[in-house]
């Protein structure tokens, strides 16, 4: 069974949630519970809904990845933060760990991508679709690089794609080349920071996930500057 739902916000119309590694976001073949029917039940339990819960997803996160997934809590605020998810006015940040070094300690990565057998890879320019972001070393240490990663697209498997391509695959990615597994099968990438528009109060709404137990890169006060 999953951990309890980590609850990072909440109010009448926005809902942001920790994501474990291993926890589907949405149902798929698997069966297993998901993101989306844990977050319907706390919003039942705590508000005492009767009947159906509506939330509305508004991104997704790769199953062995964690950290922060939003959720609309009514279907204006749903159309209100997709349009910003759509037009890249919502910010999401991630911390990903990866294999060696980046060619250089910050640089934007443009690829076009294609998805192949459950997987995605980097294909000729004008095939597929651009993959466009930008990625900040944050530190070094045992062959490893700590990475701050925006995406300026949002493709199937993206960063995870575009890192292995330049010979840096997330630690514990074995579909896209990694080493070794992590002890708990998951991938060092976690979706660390997100900022968006609150769609009723048109205020910035800025979250930060946790640091997870046994995360492979420990360090006191993670950065999280903004990468443009």
């Amino acid at each position: 069974m999953p951990p309890p739902l980590q609850i990072v916000y909440s109010d009448n119309h926005v809902l942001v949630v920790y994501k474990p590694a291993g926890v589907p976001t949405q149902a798929d073949a698997s069966g297993d519970v998901c993101l989306v029917d844990l977050a319907k039940d706390w919003v039942a339990h705590t508000f005492a809904k009767p009947g159906a819960v509506y939330l509305g997803l508004l991104h997704r996160l790769d199953r062995p990845a964690r950290g922060l997934v939003a959720f609309a809590r009514t279907s204006k605020a749903a159309a209100r933060l997709s349009a910003q998810f759509a037009q890249h006015t919502a910010q999401k940040t991630y911390q990903v760990v990866v294999q060696g070094r980046p060619p250089q300690p910050s640089a934007e990565l443009v690829d076009w991508l294609q998805p192949s057998e459950g997987s995605t890879q980097v294909v000729r320019q004008g095939q597929g679709q651009q993959a466009r972001l930008r990625y900040q070393t944050l530190a070094e240490r045992n062959g490893q690089t700590l990475l701050q990663v925006a995406l300026q697209t949002g493709r199937k498997h993206q960063i995870r794609c575009q890192l292995a391509h330049v010979g840096c695959p997330v630690v514990g990615d074995l579909r896209y080349g990694a080493r070794a597994p992590l002890p708990d099968r998951s991938i060092a990438l976690l979706a660390a920071q997100l900022v968006l528009e609150h769609p009723t109060l048109h205020t910035p709404l800025a979250l930060q996930s946790p640091l997870p137990p046994g995360w492979p890169w420990q360090i006191a006060e993670p950065r999280w500057d903004a990468v443009r």
